[in-house]
């Protein structure tokens, strides 16, 4: 059974009662994020290098001192037959650029929009499975949800998006709940990209498994941190023990209420 649960590296944290499971959904955002980055940064590059006239709209809208000097001077004569100087020239000329600095502003913010939100977007708190109480749990925006594992009511997702063309890179889909109610939160877990296609799918088998103490952690696991997790910010996680446990037992009282 240790093999199967070395398969799982890029999915499982071990803790010291409980194992967690990483959020699906931010690896896969953060892949979208560097694709539309990618796409972005083609798209602009053609443009560049196809199109003269952007090219050189680029470039004179960066070089707007440049481009002034050179009208200046081609208007030189006049401008100093009628008195004017070069700072008077330019402080006329210079609002002339508003619009073309506020275009290269918007086209560099396009550019760097989607690699802001891989570097800085952080990874969502992941999914306990806590052997002790039998119990499986997360944290979102100040409130656990939880679930027993006969009302996970788990979907194994096929694929991530449309553009797959075979199945095997999906999440496992679960429902955990908020205290006392029936009202289901959708939690997708699993790596992304998955070392082997169908992989997230073995989470459904390994938590039921390590409930009921069929599966155990090997002492020589090590998890594994795929590309999409490395970012500057610091991951969402649980709140501090006495917080957690206060919230885990009213969570208990209202499920036997």
């Amino acid at each position: 059974m240790s093999n199967k649960v070395n398969d799982l590296k890029r999915c499982l944290i071990p803790r010291a009662r409980s194992v967690d499971i990483k959020s699906f959904k931010i690896l896969f955002f953060r892949s979208n994020h560097i694709l539309m980055g990618l796409v972005v940064l083609a798209a602009l590059s053609y443009s560049y290098f196809s199109d003269p006239e952007f090219k050189e709209y680029i470039k004179e809208t960066i070089n707007y001192e440049d481009s002034i000097k050179s009208t200046y001077q081609f208007y030189k004569e006049a401008i100093d037959a009628r008195g004017g100087t070069y700072q008077e020239f330019y402080t006329e000329q210079f609002p002339n650029y508003y619009d073309e600095f506020i275009a290269i502003f918007l086209l560099f913010f396009i550019l760097i929009i989607p690699w802001l939100l891989y570097l800085f977007w952080p990874q969502r708190c992941p999914v306990r499975v806590d052997k002790e109480r039998n119990l499986i749990y997360t944290w979102s925006w100040g409130k656990l949800y939880a679930s027993r594992f006969d009302n996970l009511n788990p979907k194994k997702q096929e694929t991530a998006h449309f553009l797959e063309v075979r199945g095997g890179w999906g999440p496992l889909v679960i429902s955990l709940y908020p205290a006392g109610s029936s009202k289901a939160k959708r939690v997708s877990i699993g790596s992304y990209i998955p070392k082997f296609n169908y992989q997230n799918h073995q989470l459904l088998g390994f938590i039921k498994n390590y409930l009921n103490g069929f599966t155990a952690i090997p002492s020589d696991f090590k998890p594994e941190r795929g590309l999409l997790e490395k970012t500057l910010v610091k991951d969402r996680g649980f709140p501090e023990e006495e917080k957690l446990n206060k919230a885990i037992n009213e969570w208990l009282e209202k499920e036997s209420s």
